[in-house]
């Protein structure tokens, strides 16, 4: 049996763990589309959270990567990386030397709490010859009660407030770590 595995990298849970006890603005993205009423929103390919400047300068990049078995079944693999600017957002240096502004198209979703825990959510399938190991659905707990989950979609990221659909979209998963 052909195992695919794409689970984060030491690196990458070092770069989460990092993230607790952090306040977290916002989520970027070149663009964000949602229902009107929905707590759902669909992001490009990647997803730059913004964390509070005074605390950490620099943005924590999420990123889907879509790949597929060799019998043709899909599968992703969520990138983490850290880096002082937002992803496929232009930005313009202050000519004063204060730091930076983002400028062209991109859109936000505002949080404006910390982040408490990060709960890593895991799928491991097996159809056939193949068998699929892959990290699908982050769940993050911030300090207001709010709880959101991000997943892929395709080629896109996917990301809810919604309590029902993060139910929907853990699922089929086991939970592999906790980060508090």
């Amino acid at each position: 049996m052909k195992i695919f595995r794409e689970r984060l990298s030491d690196e990458e849970l070092s770069i989460l763990k990092g993230m607790i006890g952090l306040e977290l603005n916002g989520i970027l993205s070149p663009k964000v589309d949602t229902k009107y009423g929905s707590q759902t929103y669909t992001l490009d390919d990647s997803a730059s959270f913004s964390l509070n400047q005074l605390q950490k300068k620099s943005y924590v990049i999420f990123t889907n990567h879509h790949k597929e078995t060799d019998m043709g079944d899909d599968y992703w693999k969520l990138s983490v990386e850290e880096l002082k600017h937002p992803k496929n957002i232009g930005y313009e240096n202050d000519e004063y030397g204060y730091g930076y502004a983002l400028t062209g198209n991109f859109a936000g979703i505002h949080i404006w709490s910390t982040i408490n825990k990060i709960e890593i959510y895991t799928v491991d399938l097996s159809e056939y010859e193949e068998k699929l190991e892959y990290d699908a659905v982050l769940v993050f707990h911030f300090e207001n009660g709010l709880k959101i989950a991000m997943s892929h979609l395709v080629f896109l990221i996917e990301i809810s407030s919604d309590p029902e659909k993060i139910n929907q979209m853990t699922e089929n998963c086991s939970e592999k770590f906790v980060l508090e």
